[in-house]
C-alpha cells in the first residue's frame, strides 16, 4: 500500500544555511551594487559561492574590482519588520 501525501516522511539536511552577501563590484568603471542569498554550510563555501556568481554576473576577461560590505547569516539579521522579514513565505 502507498503512503499518503501526509504520511511520507521528509527528511532536509540542515547543515546548509542562508547567507545574505552585500558587495559593490566595478567594472570598466561602472559601479554595481549587489545583495544576494548565498545557501551554504560553511563560510569558506559562501566566498567559493560567491565567486562562481561572480563568473557568471561578469564573463570575460576585463578584471572586476569586488569590495564585499557584508556578510550575514539570514537567520541572525535583526529588522524593524520582524523575524525573517526579508523572505516572503
Amino acid at each position: 500500500m502507498t503512503e499518503s501525501w501526509e504520511e511520507v516522511s521528509w527528511e532536509y539536511d540542515t547543515a546548509d544555511k542562508e547567507w545574505i552577501v552585500e558587495y559593490e563590484a566595478k567594472r570598466d568603471g561602472v559601479v554595481s551594487r549587489h545583495l544576494s542569498l548565498l545557501i551554504s554550510d560553511s563560510i569558506e563555501n559562501v566566498h567559493k559561492s560567491l565567486l562562481e556568481e561572480l563568473k557568471t554576473l561578469y564573463p570575460g576577461t576585463s578584471p572586476v574590482e569586488v569590495t564585499v560590505l557584508s556578510v550575514k547569516r539570514a537567520d541572525e539579521v535583526d529588522d524593524d519588520f520582524g523575524e525573517h522579514s526579508l523572505f516572503m513565505e
